[in-house]
């Protein structure tokens, strides 16, 4: 689709799509703001190039991903190889990315750097590389050079409808799902259209031809995860002061039916929008800490941190149901913690129902909230802009469901409750619909915004719910016995797909932001716990704690170098310094030596007894040691300070936690 010309001081891009014939040059800024910082990249656009240069030294690439100032300059990202896999409702095809590659806009200066720079600037500008290939090696990201993966059925169609088909589609993307934005702002600013091909990261599945109730009918699936306040689990909580929350992410399900006409249903989920945090430390589950407002505050930070997050999705998706399936019920001190959690959660949201003006504030989905959008007005009887039920009365509806309590000793029956609770949501939600030509046959007034702790695990389980219900409506075969069986439906093929379709979008979801696959795969896949499943959880924990631990620090620097919340500059202390500092290594090293340590004292202090025994006692002493020091550490959350020394820690950006005394 494309090509890059690597020249001795320049890039020469070439777009080699049918009619395109368009030509790019990349080269260095010839100012700088300061000697020793990283040169800026020039673009220019240049009708063609001499024959010569066109035959010379290039590489045939799939997209233009971005551009990233490193130590030795700025790199040209490029989407190396990706695969199909799958189709859009019109053919137009999804890639997911398989390779990324950095090359210099200069080899010139990149010989120049490496020829001249430190063995310590060598060695970090090799691992910037390498840490921004790792993260698009996940095979999470995805793209099309055709149909705009940013945005759902119903935002799509209203983009078509306020927009003329002539705009650019990275200009109708949704901002927040549209990753590689930050580093094509000199492709934005300069606006060559054709080069910008936005990049999601998440999930996509695509399944044809899936036979149900007798219709043949293709299912997708899209969870679109924002890259705004991205990160890694423990590392990332809560809100920042704009109203982004961690592992927010937008899932859809599409359903297009024999006569072309397409379902849509969205729903989303996200950390509890307040400023909460979980400190690393080595225990096996961290203490929640809730940034509490007290009386004395003169600003109410978590006040204008949720209203900032609320006013934003009510504004894009219409009414919201904040489901929070965090532990409400118990008298450990984890239970204590989040029910504080989940309190302020209730508070804020009543107060922000109190304090918005009238219903008209939410009348819009995917616009102005008090605009209605041209796919409105097309047709008055779907029009939600003043919806009778006295559910739209306030903007919030809050949910508390206490998913570990309710559902204990495998009483998954019991979700049965949830789904009647929110019963009056689903009836006036409905879903998006339109008929084979476009034309609006109903809208989706509003969502469902799912969260537990990690909005993972429980979150999967509770979409998953929501999904197969609507589903059933939009394709008329919900009726008494699927209302009363939530866990499943008569109809076997559907459910082998949806299931499994559910369960590889959780793992997904799950790998990246916590590092392994999801918890209770296996009720989503089969719709009961089994001995293989709880297995399977349990290894996953274990993997979960030592990435957590001793892992997460590095990940998380390779999210904020990718999204260009860093950009490394050669003034800077190198920052991996700090990071060796604090390693499992060192852990594991000092582990050995108090080892030794003891069973050398066991062996001085008692010259009487056979050399043996000393060394045998000496071990068990050292194990008895470590062991009372595992569990008062791992179980008791002992030793705060010594286990925030050994975790990894990000070094790039500043701390994800809440600045103030450890609770």
């Amino acid at each position: 689709m494309f090509k890059v010309h690597v020249e001795n001081t320049e890039l020469l891009l070439e777009d080699c799509r049918a009619g395109a014939n368009g030509w790019l040059r990349l080269s260095l800024s010839a100012q700088r703001d300061h000697p020793s910082a990283c040169a800026d990249v020039e673009i220019e656009k240049i009708a063609s190039v001499a024959d010569d240069r066109q035959e010379g030294n290039f590489v045939p690439i799939h997209a233009v991903y971005g551009v990233y100032s490193l130590l030795s300059g700025p790199y040209l990202a490029i989407i190396k190889d990706s695969r199909v896999i799958g189709s859009g409702p019109n053919s137009e095809k999804i890639y997911c990315i398989l390779e990324l590659d950095l090359i210099p806009v200069s080899a010139a200066a990149h010989r120049s750097f490496f020829k001249h720079a430190s063995k310590r600037e060598k060695k970090d500008e090799l691992e910037y590389c390498r840490m921004i290939k790792s993260i698009i090696a996940s095979r999470t990201f995805y793209f099309s050079y055709d149909f705009d993966l940013t945005l759902s059925a119903q935002k799509r169609a209203n983009s078509t409808a306020l927009n003329a088909q002539k705009t650019p589609m990275w200009q109708k993307a949704e901002e927040d799902f549209f990753w590689n934005k930050p580093v094509l702002q000199k492709f934005i600013e300069l606006e060559l259209d054709n080069w910008i091909i936005p990049v999601i990261s998440g999930f996509v599945k695509v399944v044809k031809k899936c036979e149900i109730n007798g219709m043949r009918c293709d299912l997708f699936f899209f969870t679109r995860r924002s890259w705004h306040r991205v990160g890694t689990r423990f590392n990332v909580r809560g809100v920042d002061k704009d109203g982004f929350v961690a592992n927010f992410a937008e899932t859809e399900m599409m359903i297009v039916k024999p006569n072309r006409s397409v379902c849509s249903y969205v729903q989303i989920r996200g950390s509890i929008p307040l400023y909460w945090d979980q400190l690393v430390t080595l225990k096996y589950m961290p203490r929640t800490r809730y940034a509490f407002s007290g009386n004395e505050s003169i600003v109410d930070w978590n006040e204008l941190a949720f209203r900032a997050h609320m006013d934003n999705i009510i504004q894009r998706y219409g009414h919201i149901t904040a489901i929070n399936l965090i532990d409400r019920t118990g008298k450990s001190k984890t239970v204590r913690d989040q029910a504080q959690l989940g309190s302020a959660y209730a508070k804020y949201s009543k107060k922000y129902n109190q304090q918005s003006n009238s219903p008209d504030a939410i009348n819009g989905v995917n616009g102005s909230p008090k605009q209605k959008s041209p796919v409105n007005s097309n047709n008055g009887k779907n029009d939600a802009a003043a919806p009778s039920s006295s559910l739209f009365n306030e903007p919030i509806a809050y949910v508390w469901f206490d998913f570990h309590h309710e559902c204990r000793k495998m009483k998954w029956e019991n979700l049965s409750k949830l789904m009647a609770e929110v019963n009056d949501q689903f009836a006036q939600y409905g879903w998006f619909e339109c008929d084979g030509e476009g034309r609006l046959i109903s809208r989706q007034k509003g969502v469902f915004r799912v969260n537990c702790m990690d909005n993972l695990d429980r979150t999967n389980v509770v979409m998953s719910l929501f999904a197969r219900r609507t589903a059933l409506m939009a394709l008329n075969l919900h009726n008494e016995q699927a209302a009363k069986n939530v866990l499943d439906s008569p109809h076997e093929a559907f459910e082998t797909v949806f299931k499994n379709a559910w369960a590889d979008n959780a793992d997904y979801v799950s790998k990246m932001y916590a590092g392994t696959g999801a918890l209770k795969t296996d009720f989503t896949r089969t719709g009961k716990r089994t001995i293989g499943g709880a297995i399977q959880d349990g290894i996953n924990s274990v993997t979960r704690y030592y990435l957590n631990n001793f892992s997460d620090g590095v990940r998380q620097d390779s999210l904020d170098l990718l999204v260009a919340n860093y950009v490394p500059d050669k003034r800077d202390e190198s920052p991996f310094t700090f990071q060796q500092q604090h390693s499992m290594l060192n852990f594991l090293m000092e582990l050995s030596l108090g080892g030794l340590l003891i069973v050398s004292a066991s062996v001085s202090l008692r010259p009487n007894e056979e050399f043996a025994v000393r060394v045998r006692d000496g071990i068990i002493a050292s194990f008895v040691v470590f062991a009372v020091t595992a569990h008062l550490i791992l179980k008791k959350g002992m030793f705060r300070s010594l286990g925030r020394r050994y975790v990894c820690k990000p070094a790039f950006c500043s701390s994800g936690y809440i600045k103030r005394k450890e609770a």
